[in-house]
């Protein structure tokens, strides 16, 4: 479904969960199960969709109520909104990033943060943005798992080449084996100890590993094909008893 490089989120984080998806023009797509989804024109967080990433965390501030940010690169900014419901959003507002952003936003401890594709990150605590070391490279996938923040590269063997960030600094490179070349790639954290990596290769299979440290990967294995001659983007989200997979085509 969609043109557009798309993203999940599970809201709110307790009570009545509905998983949320950011994609197809910018539209916002919403699941109470996880197979049947309502989605509506009327409710884009963004009234453009020129973005070609798009990414939607819910985040709750220290003092503050949870909430989904919405966030799309364009250009030289990233812009950003939040919405109590994901029918409502609040004005857009916008943040300099770097020339061609794309913006791969998380929850990591007390702040929401936001890695921009080429060289700028930055963390908001609710109230402001502050910046924070990039990791460098082409990030294209961000998770979090067991208190790291994990920031995946753009890779052109069959390799995926990935740093950590423990809040302080970000660690030494560790890399995926999947013996072809991956051209979407995303992380979820299952059932504890476990950490989930998918992407999708130019065959259009959607391939995944596992790690129960994040350093060490199983060897990966085929979920499905798409069916579409394109695929744009894959997310991954845990909702409920299982890891979602949403391709974009």
């Amino acid at each position: 479904m969609g043109d557009m490089l798309p993203s999940l989120a599970v809201f709110p984080a307790k009570g009545d969960q509905k998983l949320y998806a950011l994609w197809d023009k910018g539209r916002v797509g919403v699941s109470e199960d996880g197979d049947d989804w309502w989605t509506s024109m009327s409710h884009k967080p963004f009234s453009t969709s020129d973005g070609t990433q798009l990414s939607l965390v819910a985040f709750k501030p220290v003092g503050g109520k949870e909430r989904l940010y919405a966030f799309q690169g364009d250009q030289d900014e990233v812009h950003w909104t939040a919405s109590d419901d994901g029918k409502e959003w609040d004005a857009v507002r916008s943040e300099k990033c770097s020339v061609g952003t794309v913006p791969h936003a998380a929850v990591y401890g007390d702040s929401l943060v936001v890695i921009c594709e080429y060289n700028k990150a930055m963390s908001f605590d609710g109230k402001a943005w502050k910046s924070i070391p990039h990791p460098g490279g082409n990030v294209f996938a961000v998770g979090v798992f067991k208190g790291l923040l994990y920031a995946a590269f753009m890779d052109y063997g069959s390799q995926t080449r990935y740093r950590t960030w423990d809040g302080e600094g970000w660690g030494p490179t560790h890399a995926i084996e999947w013996n072809i070349r991956m051209y979407q790639l995303a992380f979820s954290a299952f059932q504890e100890g476990v950490f989930v990596c998918a992407g999708v290769s130019a065959d259009k299979t959607v391939r995944y590993v596992t790690s129960a440290d994040g350093a060490v990967w199983t060897k990966p294995e085929a979920a499905f094909t798409a069916t579409s001659d394109l695929v744009n983007g894959i997310a991954l989200a845990k909702f409920g008893a299982a890891v979602h997979c949403l391709v974009t085509t």
